[in-house]
């Protein structure tokens, strides 16, 4: 056998032919990898891999051999889709993908592409229509019912929605953005203890990594909407026992600053997560350092931040700013001119217009005080009936 080089196929690779079962492209694989061990031939090894990996996925192969059949015309074709749908050019990447439907008609992946595309421009019921149609096709694909579920999130049928990813999850229960999705969608429905039970359940199922941060994150912001400071403390300290080594504590931090980065100093939770940052890199990082500098000084003195003390007039909503403005100390506009008329009469027009201003700006103060002098003027009324009944 000649020794495996680049300008192959992966069929020529394997030695095998174009129609070969799933059986015979692994029994060939294990063939050439004793021949071509990645000890003694590490460079064909490594190619003989990818052509046993590509061709064992149903949906490389295809692409795999519509390069066979075309020459590679149909990778550089998708490459410009893809390249246009990461330009956010989603028009010209639908344009593109249709191009290719009329040489490649039964093509899911192409059909599943300008579905995505069509969900990118919040074109929800054309990304349904093609949907529904691969779906009856193969009602099993995950990435067509993962599809699925975000149209019908689009379109705000979350019951719909949900059916889609508890399937989803009980076919693949290791895709953590099942579970993220599932539970975006419970807090949608305003069933926050569900929302949070999703998370947890995924978190289960292994030791809690920095890899598990995404859930950890989605569960922080939820107790917070749910108002269970217990709760959130909890999700805190989890967070902080994440990072095993200074390298995932980096990258703790990085996910952390980039969501600080994505609110504004005026959110809620804005001022704990700076403070997180800081507790995590506990002076370790120097340009970290620098970020919490920058971000405390951002930190407004006339908010009341999650966590902060809650004076009594606080009333917890679930927006973002969730403080309740303290109450107007001014008095009735009405009232107050009248109470300067009288006072112009009694005393001076200069004077009644004072004391017209003083109540309006004052009034809830000056109540207090004449209730306070009320109470003292009754209790010395009382004093002094006592005192002449005595006499």
């Amino acid at each position: 056998m000649q020794a495996a080089t680049k300008n192959k196929n992966y069929y020529e690779l394997l030695e095998i032919n174009q129609n070969a079962s799933m059986n015979e492209i692994r029994k060939a694989y294990y063939v050439k990898i004793r021949e071509f061990s990645n000890e003694t031939h590490p460079e064909e090894f490594q190619l003989l891999t990818k052509a046993y990996k590509t061709l064992s996925d149903e949906d490389s192969r295809k692409h795999c051999d519509h390069d066979i059949n075309n020459n590679g015309a149909y990778t550089k074709l998708f490459k410009q889709a893809m390249e246009a749908m990461n330009k956010d050019n989603y028009t010209s990447a639908i344009q593109l993908l249709k191009n290719m439907l009329q040489s490649y008609p039964k093509d899911i992946a192409i059909q599943q592409h300008i579905a995505s595309c069509y969900l990118s421009l919040e074109n929800y019921e054309e990304a349904k229509r093609i949907l529904l149609v691969l779906e009856k096709s193969d009602s099993d694909d995950e990435e067509t019912l993962d599809l699925m579920g975000q149209t019908y999130y689009g379109l705000k049928n979350f019951h719909q929605a949900k059916d889609y990813y508890q399937r989803l999850i009980q076919a693949n229960p290791n895709e953590v953005n099942y579970y993220l999705n599932l539970s975006d969608i419970y807090f949608n429905l305003n069933e926050l203890h569900q929302s949070l039970k999703i998370l947890e359940d995924k978190l289960k199922q292994g030791i809690e990594t920095v890899s598990d941060f995404p859930l950890l994150r989605q569960m922080y912001f939820i107790t917070m909407v749910k108002d269970d400071e217990s709760y959130h403390k909890s999700i805190i300290v989890r967070i902080k026992s994440l990072p095993k080594n200074s390298e995932e504590k980096m990258s703790l931090l990085r996910m952390l600053i980039d969501i600080c980065g994505s609110i504004s100093n005026d959110n809620n939770a804005y001022k704990e997560l700076v403070h997180l940052v800081k507790d995590i890199n506990s002076y370790e990082f120097q340009e970290v350092n620098e970020w919490v500098k920058e971000a405390e000084s951002h930190i407004r003195s006339d908010l009341i931040y999650y966590g902060d003390p809650r004076p009594a007039n606080y009333s917890s909503t679930h927006s973002t700013n969730t403080y309740q403005p303290v109450e107007d100390e001014r008095g009735s506009i009405l009232f107050s001119i009248f109470l300067g008329i009288v006072a112009s009469f009694i005393f001076t027009p200069f004077i009644g217009i004072i004391i017209g201003f003083l109540w309006y700006y004052n009034a809830m103060k000056l109540k207090k005080m004449l209730g306070v002098l009320a109470i003292v003027a009754i209790v010395v009324i009382i004093l002094g009936v006592m005192i002449l009944s005595k006499m």
